[in-house]
Formats: C-alpha cells, sequence, structure tokens
C-alpha cells in the first residue's frame, strides 16, 4: 500500500487515514486529500474497502444500543450523585457551626444590664474631685 500526505494531489480511490481510521474517497470532482502536511493516508485497495464496509456498519448495528444504555445509565448515576451531594451539604449546614461574617443575629438578648453598684458610684465620684482639682492646678 502506498502512502500519502493531507494536502496532496492523488488518484482517484478509497483512502484511510491513519491516525483517525476514517475512510476518505477521492474522485474526479476532489482529486486532494483532506487535512495538512503531517496527516498521513494509506490507499486502500477496493475488494478491502468492499470487505470492511459491512463489517463496520454491524459494529454500528451491534454496539449503538450499549452505547444508549450506556449513556443513559451515566447520565441518571451523574443525576443521583450531585443530587446526593447537595442534599448532604444543605444538611451538614444546618447542623455544623460555621462563623459567617457580616450575617447578624436579631434575637434578643435574654439577659438585662446590670444595675450600678453603690461602690462604682463612689470610684466615679472620686475620679471627678480628681479631675476638676487638676483642672484648677494647670494640668492637662
Amino acid at each position: 500500500m502506498k502512502s500519502y500526505r493531507g494536502s496532496e494531489k492523488s488518484p482517484k480511490g478509497v483512502y484511510m487515514n491513519v491516525s483517525k481510521f476514517e475512510f476518505v474517497q477521492v474522485g474526479d470532482l476532489s482529486p486532494v486529500l483532506p487535512g495538512d502536511r503531517d496527516t498521513k493516508y494509506l490507499k486502500v485497495p477496493p475488494v478491502m474497502a468492499m470487505v470492511t464496509g459491512p463489517f463496520a456498519g454491524l459494529a454500528f448495528i451491534v454496539f449503538l444500543p450499549f452505547v444508549g444504555i450506556i449513556g443513559v445509565i451515566g447520565f441518571i448515576g451523574y443525576k443521583l450523585w450531585h443530587g446526593l451531594v447537595g442534599l448532604e451539604r444543605r444538611t451538614v449546614s444546618l447542623v455544623s457551626f460555621s462563623w459567617q461574617p457580616g450575617r447578624a443575629s436579631f434575637s434578643p438578648r435574654s439577659r438585662t444590664p446590670e444595675a450600678k453598684r453603690p461602690e462604682d458610684k463612689k470610684e466615679l465620684a472620686e475620679l471627678e474631685d480628681e479631675i476638676a482639682r487638676r483642672k484648677e492646678q494647670g494640668e492637662h
């Protein structure tokens, strides 16, 4: 089998892309192989192209239903997993403690402010007297 490169003029026939394993047909209307210079093609004999065609169709007929079933099962599993993860996050966030700055809690406090004790009043009066005495003496 002769090897050809992409964007190369070639005789009509069936060619196989070596990197993608896809078949390309070249005719009189488009005598140039698709792709760039890095793409390699092999010319496939006509008898081999006629034999491999039905097997490729058979592979699609046999394996396509399995691909659909696996895809549906995978999609349902994906949705169930993400649903469970979301449910777990919401449940854990209700139970666990987390600090959330900027969020106010407007619940009333149960404790009442304590009344000032007589000792505190006495200390305040002493401090006021001392401040007044220092002002008279000129201290700042």
